[in-house]
């Protein structure tokens, strides 16, 4: 049998309606996937509002709650460091290293600028609340970037301030310099931003390196070591990221509301992503395609489900006993290199990104502390012992310390080792392996093979 013969017309006609079959049947589709994946994030939205938690910065505000203008210092730190040219730590010798002459007069005039913003530190420091400016940029909440810079080069002026009054042989200055640096940081106590929370953890370490510079150069004094053995260990409170990851949870459910111009700026202006400059229009048409797909096909709502869960799991996992906080934390960060380079996580990779490197940097922060506190509690017994160090920091317990503190790697004591001269006290680092205290910052082998670890070479 001899088949008929279709016509072009025929054909074409039949290609148009496969064509326009296969779109319609491809946007209900897409369109079911949207809402399936909204549906799913609507019930983990109810679920965070039943808690009592934000799931807008709106509520974030009344969440965190507010602090009465007269019993915030945090303004009168801000008028003290606005317009104060930072310290150039250049100019500061390294651990170990002697003061030049050179370095001692240009540290001399350095006092005398900085000597107006010590003395109102002083007394700003000794306010019991704080709570710093806010702005609102694209609708969005952040804490204000230049008050954030302002602690943190009021951290750098009293580091600068410990060791030069260290050189000038002036233990109990330093140690109250050392000491203000601890509390100014811990202003960000009370924050519920991510960036407050990597200032904070940034204003820390600082103090913890130049501790380790000031007990290099020269001993401090019996009370002034106390002091600061009491602040480091008190400043260790792990628990605060939980709040901070509630509170960031919310901005990223306002962030996924923003159309996408909006987010890229929100997010330069924050200090989360940079711009992007001198795109083609071939590339601007082909984004502008991406994302369509990505709002079509339901990208935009799978991302923020995935965001939604991720934030879930790693605040579960901070409000875990520290014992299985750090691995749950690293298992969770491992997963998320795994997973977000898919083509609809755009959103929560840029938003996760930051936020697993800030419960990181807070963790290695619990060791540098730790450390810094059983050293000062080392330098007491030296003090009380005639220049000997203990053979082991089980020798310090009651008398200096009511309990070794535990290395949150692996809750195991604190590891200890004495020096020729001096010691070293340190937490395994990323590895896991225990390197002897190898110094990241000294051997310059970054972070594989190393430890977190304080030295002190004297």
């Amino acid at each position: 049998m001899i088949p008929k013969t279709v016509s072009p017309k025929v054909l074409a006609r039949r290609r148009v309606l496969l064509v326009s079959g296969a779109l319609i049947l491809g946007v209900v589709l897409l369109t079911w996937r949207a809402a399936h994946n909204s549906g799913g994030s609507e019930r983990r939205i109810a679920a965070i509002r039943t808690a009592g938690e934000p799931t807008s910065l709106p509520e974030v505000a009344t969440w965190a709650g507010s602090i009465p203008d007269a019993e915030n210092g945090a303004p009168r730190i801000v008028e003290l460091l606005e317009g104060v040219r930072r310290v150039d730590t250049q100019n500061i010798p390294q651990r170990g290293k002697p003061w030049t002459r050179e370095a001692l007069e240009w540290a001399a005039s350095e006092r005398v600028r900085l000597q107006p913003v010590r003395d109102g530190l002083r007394s700003a420091l000794k306010a019991t609340r704080f709570r710093y400016p806010i702005d609102v940029t694209n609708g969005v909440t952040r804490l204000r970037v230049p008050s954030l810079l302002l602690t943190l080069s009021g951290s750098v002026a009293l580091a600068f301030w410990a060791e030069h009054s260290s050189a000038l042989s002036q233990p109990s200055e330093s140690a109250a310099a050392l000491l203000d640096g601890i509390r100014l940081a811990r202003t960000m106590d009370d924050e519920v931003f991510l960036t407050s929370r990597r200032g904070r953890t940034a204003g820390l370490m600082i103090i913890a390196i130049r501790t380790e510079n000031c007990l290099t150069r020269s001993p401090l004094t019996p009370d002034g070591l106390a002091e600061l053995q009491a602040a480091f260990l008190a400043a260790d409170q792990p628990d605060g990221m939980t709040r901070v990851l509630v509170a960031e949870r919310a901005y990223g459910l306002d962030a996924f509301e923003l159309e996408s111009s909006e987010f890229t700026a929100t997010l330069a202006n924050s200090g989360s992503a940079q711009r992007r400059t001198g795109e083609s229009q071939l590339e601007s048409v082909g984004q502008a395609v991406l994302e369509q797909v990505y709002d079509l096909g339901g990208g935009r709502g799978a991302d923020r489900e995935y965001y939604l869960e991720s934030m879930e799991a790693l605040i579960t996992a901070t409000r875990q006993a520290e014992s299985v906080r750090l691995n749950a934390v690293k298992a969770l960060d491992e997963r998320f290199d795994h997973e977000s380079p898919r083509w609809n996580r755009p959103r929560s990779r840029t938003l996760l990104g930051p936020i697993f490197s800030t419960a990181q940097m807070d963790q290695r922060l619990t060791t540098a502390l730790r450390c810094a506190g059983t050293a000062c509690a080392i330098e007491r017994y030296r003090a009380s012992h005639g220049g000997q160090l203990p053979a082991r920091l089980a020798d310090l317990v009651p008398a200096y310390l009511a309990t070794v503190p535990l290395d949150p790697a692996d809750q195991q004591p604190l590891r200890y080792r004495i020096l020729d001269p001096g010691y070293v006290v340190y937490g395994l680092g990323e590895d896991g392996e225990d390197h002897q205290g190898n110094d990241r910052r000294q051997s310059g082998s970054g972070r594989t093979g190393t430890d977190d670890a304080f030295t002190v070479e004297r």
